[in-house]
């Protein structure tokens, strides 16, 4: 038997059982995004009615994992989302029950979610607020979006679990064909939050800097006169 050649062969055995048996390398969490999807049987004419729009025709097609009952279907993923063991589904929070499953555009804790009890742990996301982002139309078809301003609170898949960040969930509300026509859902789930319109404190020291400025230019514009 030659051991100079079965050495390195059994290196490569040992180091191969070695590596399989240790856990994957957990990744912090630093920024990241993922895609949101809903439907819904409700077939009211968005177009008039999106400046009070209530999902209140039926329940959400739901993927079957979890019982039919609401949720957001989770697709594509990036920056770190990407690098871990993703859900395929976000369970809507408790408060959204009831007859027909109703998703409010009005109440913010319609959106939560919580992963911190499944096997597939990215966090769990409180929403704080919702404010109203614009509407278009091309009769009969209609777009209506809103964004859901909150808290992310990194999950167990991230080696920073606990670690809190501002979020925003991106939603778009699309009809084709107007009123009898189902509308459907799709969003963006990002975090941090790099969306939301600066509170008006911080527009007020903006709108004042820019002041400043146009001041100080009139008068070295005045000064070369």
């Amino acid at each position: 038997m030659n051991m100079k050649s079965s050495v390195p062969a059994l290196a490569y055995v040992v180091g191969a059982i070695l590596g399989s048996s240790l856990p994957a390398v957990a990744v912090p969490f630093s920024t990241g995004s993922f895609v949101l999807t809903f439907q819904t049987d409700t077939t009211s004419d968005l177009d008039s009615a999106f400046t009070v729009f209530h999902l209140t025709g039926g329940s959400f097609t739901c993927t079957l994992l979890n019982g039919g009952a609401p949720c957001f279907d989770v697709g594509a993923s990036a920056g770190d989302f990407a690098s871990v063991a993703m859900p395929s589904i976000l369970v809507v929070d408790p408060s959204v029950s009831g007859s027909g499953y109703n998703l409010s555009f009005g109440i913010p804790s319609n959106f939560n979610w919580d992963t911190t009890a499944t096997g597939t742990d990215i966090g769990k996301f409180l929403a704080t607020s919702i404010s109203f982002q614009g509407h278009a139309s091309s009769s009969p078809n209609a777009v209506v979006n809103w964004n859901v301003a909150g808290n992310f609170t990194v999950g167990a898949e991230f080696d920073n679990a606990g670690t809190v960040f501002t979020a925003i969930e991106t939603w778009s509300l699309t009809q084709t064909g107007g009123g009898g026509q189902t509308i459907s859902a799709s969003g963006t789930f990002f975090a941090p939050d790099t969306i939301t319109v600066p509170e008006p404190a911080s527009l007020a020291i903006l709108g004042a800097g820019l002041l400043g400025a146009g001041i100080a230019g009139r008068r070295r514009k005045a000064k070369k006169v």
